[in-house]
């Protein structure tokens, strides 16, 4: 379980999130929707501890993520943003295995889980070898996302994944991420603006605007009762430039 407790943050003298309550279920995949500037990836960065709220409690797990804690929470997070974050200097194996090897973890163990983590992300051995510069938009994110599950985390965060990949690559890593989720049944929040991809994703869709959440709910519900004028522009908008990349969304959901 998530939680934002009248969570409010601003940087210098602009507001960033506003009094923000809001609950997370653990066990499933929630999605921060909005456009750019709206908060969602300040709420990843209040649940890693990266920033403080300057007012309100945000909680993993039923504790308290401040200074003290910090580090204990994020080493049960797993962190993924858009451009995969890679080491440019280390290898895709060497990126994937940095963390368990600073933390001197048995070696034959790392190399097993890596394997392990090779077959689940669909990645072939040969790309172990590469460094970023020599891999492509989605071996990068499948490594990124590979380094993010190494331990095995009880919570996923994804900061627009998939944002700069192209159409036809960002379709195929959508359909395995979803698998993937299914299979391992962890906490997932995905940060998006791309309505398509948070229908296909989300349990639950919580509608950001001005660091403030909307709405909260099935996509069907948001779409179909919609609590604000806001949301009602922003289907509407989003539908006109992507009615059929959404149509097949929201098709593969059934």
């Amino acid at each position: 379980m998530i939680a934002f407790n009248n969570v409010s943050l601003a940087f210098e003298k602009t507001s960033v999130i506003k009094n923000l309550s809001l609950k997370l279920e653990g066990g499933r995949t929630h999605v921060l929707l909005g456009l750019s500037g709206c908060g969602k990836s300040t709420l990843l960065k209040l649940i890693l501890g990266i920033h403080k709220p300057d007012q309100g409690v945000v909680q993993v797990n039923n504790f308290e993520v401040n200074s003290k804690s910090q580090r204990k929470i994020a080493e049960k997070i797993g962190y993924v943003i858009q451009d995969g974050g890679l080491f440019p200097h280390l290898t895709a194996r060497e990126n994937i295995e940095l963390v368990p090897k600073l933390r001197k973890e048995n070696l034959k163990k790392i190399k097993a889980r890596t394997h392990e983590l090779m077959e689940l992300v669909n990645i072939q051995k040969n790309v172990l070898d590469r460094y970023p510069s020599e891999m492509s938009g989605g071996q990068k994110q499948r490594i990124s996302l590979a380094r993010a599950l190494f331990s095995n985390p009880d919570l996923l965060l994804l900061d627009e994944p998939l944002g700069a990949l192209d159409p036809i690559v960002r379709a195929h890593l959508q359909a395995e991420l979803k698998d993937i989720f299914n299979k391992l049944n962890k906490t997932v929040i995905l940060v998006t603006h791309d309505i398509g991809e948070a229908a296909f994703f989300g349990h639950t869709i919580h509608m950001m605007s001005q660091g403030e959440i909307l709405q909260s709910s099935s996509f069907e519900e948001l779409s179909e009762n919609p609590t604000s004028e806001f949301i009602t522009e922003f289907i509407a908008a989003s539908q006109s430039t992507n009615l059929p990349s959404i149509s097949n969304k929201l098709r593969d959901t059934k």
